[in-house]
């Protein structure tokens, strides 16, 4: 009997030292988890924090007072991001309330981003879509899957009971860009839907349950989605190819690729050979200009190759003026500029003593104790000896964009679209505002802050308001030989000449 005593007590005694090492464990778990989100919370205000400081310190727009709706978001986006920050319970959402706070300024120049590997592995329900002709259509979908997946052509109508543009507009739209008035940032958003972002992530998960479809007969159908990993991400559409060199497509017609203004050294070299068969094309009937995929880079890059083309032709600029503000991080980004120019060009480049130049006047107007300072020409023409012994081009020019075209090729096309007779034709293009030249800062928490350091004043073009083009192609953009037929049968026979009526 007193054996049993015995064993039951020290079974009670082994149970309650179970039962308070669990609850020991359990408060440890606790209070890991508390710490990790208050990491995440703290990290989330510093970057909001350094944000703004640098916003202030750098953007042309912190001393324009006139300018509103960027110094309402200034201070009171500041305070609303604040509040994600203080909500934050993970690295996502970190990263998605500092997000919140950028994209109040509704200028893809002023923006973050993270590195991340590139082998990261992405989810994604097996279907793609895009938005064209004022609809969500499905543009590609994988061959085999699980569960019954839409057809291409399909309109996408809503996910989990909310339509599209709603639900871009509420869930992601406020993370990654809100000028949902552009195609290409619905195209954007719209990848949310249907693949996870890992370098970019949102608030909440976006995964959606099931979609309701649209076929082309009208009839309706909802399915439920399915999510799969896809390592090598092979299946998953990529709508952006960049293409480069010029082709003649038929007899006196050329095709002229100009999908990349971010040139490294050998890039600069095939650039030059470009060039020069750019010049011989005086005798030409028609050019067509091709900016698929191009998002941007050194605008000077556009302006010589119209140059090599119309030389002592080519319209004059437009009548505006860019300012640099001058604070340390513009200081620090054209010096870079300067350097990478060095390595890639060589100190007789004009880009090296336009740099050069440019840092000189800064250095001279901050000893004044200026703010701005007043960029110079970037007349191109003492730049390009060779093209005097040719003729400019006279014939027809078509220019294709698509909905990647922002930042410096929005500025090839507005010196194109000065050129009489041009015809535009393909996609919409994205849009930008008159802030541009951006400095890469880093936040506290590694992430990179770009932040705009020159204004233009006077410019043509107003904010975020894009390029329609004249004639638009219902296809597919991606694909070359459809585009290349198109033009050939439909558009070039009514064409007319540069400069004619």
């Amino acid at each position: 009997m007193r054996k049993l005593k015995r064993s039951i007590i020290e079974i009670a005694l082994a149970f309650s030292y179970i039962l308070i090492n669990q609850s020991n464990a359990t408060g440890e778990i606790l209070e890991s988890s508390n710490a990790n989100i208050e990491k995440w919370q703290k990290i989330a205000a510093k970057d909001i924090q350094r944000a703004q400081e640098i916003i202030k310190e750098a953007h042309p727009a912190s001393l324009d007072y006139s300018n509103q709706d960027f110094h309402n978001w200034l201070y009171a986006g500041y305070e609303k991001a604040l509040i994600y920050a203080q909500k934050s319970k993970s690295k996502d959402q970190a990263w998605a309330a500092l997000n919140f706070y950028t994209t109040g300024f509704m200028d893809e120049h002023l923006r973050v981003w993270r590195d991340s590997p590139n082998t990261v592995d992405l989810h994604w329900v097996g279907w793609n879509m895009e938005y064209r002709n004022e609809k969500f259509l499905v543009v590609s979908a994988a061959e085999n899957w699980p569960k019954e997946l839409p057809k291409i052509g399909d309109e996408v109508v809503s996910c989990d009971g909310l339509a599209i543009i709603d639900y871009l507009k509420r869930d992601i739209a406020p993370f990654v860009d809100r000028r949902v008035g552009l195609t290409n940032t619905l195209n954007k958003l719209a990848k949310y839907i249907t693949e996870e972002q890992p370098k970019n992530t949102l608030w909440n998960s976006s995964r959606s349950i099931n979609c309701e479809f649209k076929t082309p007969a009208g009839s309706r159908k909802t399915l439920e989605m399915h999510w799969e990993k896809k390592s090598n991400n092979q299946e998953i559409k990529n709508s952006i190819i960049l293409r480069k060199g010029i082709r003649q497509i038929e007899p006196h017609i050329y095709w002229i690729h100009i999908s990349n203004f971010m040139l490294d050294a050998k890039d600069h070299l095939d650039f030059e050979a470009l060039l020069n068969k750019i010049r011989m094309l005086s005798s030409a009937d028609a050019v067509v200009l091709d900016t698929r995929g191009n998002s941007g880079g050194n605008s000077l890059i556009g302006t010589r190759l119209i140059y090599a083309l119309l030389k002592e032709s080519m319209p004059a600029q437009e009548n505006s003026t860019a300012l640099w503000r001058i604070s340390s991080q513009a200081k620090a980004t054209l010096e870079s500029h300067r350097h990478s120019a060095m390595q890639t060009e060589g100190s007789d480049s004009f880009i090296y003593k336009f740099l050069s130049d440019l840092i000189e006047s800064m250095k001279l107007a901050s000893i004044r104790g200026e703010n701005f300072v007043e960029q110079i020409s970037t007349s191109i023409e003492k730049d390009e000896h060779s093209a005097k012994n040719t003729r400019p081009f006279k014939g027809k020019i078509v220019l294709i964009t698509d909905s990647n075209c922002g930042s410096s090729c929005l500025n090839f096309v507005d010196e194109v679209m000065q050129i009489p007779g041009t015809l535009h034709v393909g996609n919409t293009t994205s849009a930008d505002t008159r802030y541009t030249d951006v400095a890469t800062v880093a936040l506290p928490s590694g992430a990179k802050l770009w932040v705009p350091l020159k204004v233009w004043i006077g410019r043509r073009r107003q904010d975020n308001i894009p390029y329609v083009p004249e004639i638009a192609f219902d296809g597919d953009l991606n694909d070359t030989n459809a585009l290349q037929a198109w033009i050939l049968d439909s558009i070039l026979p009514h064409a007319k000449a540069i400069g004619m009526p």
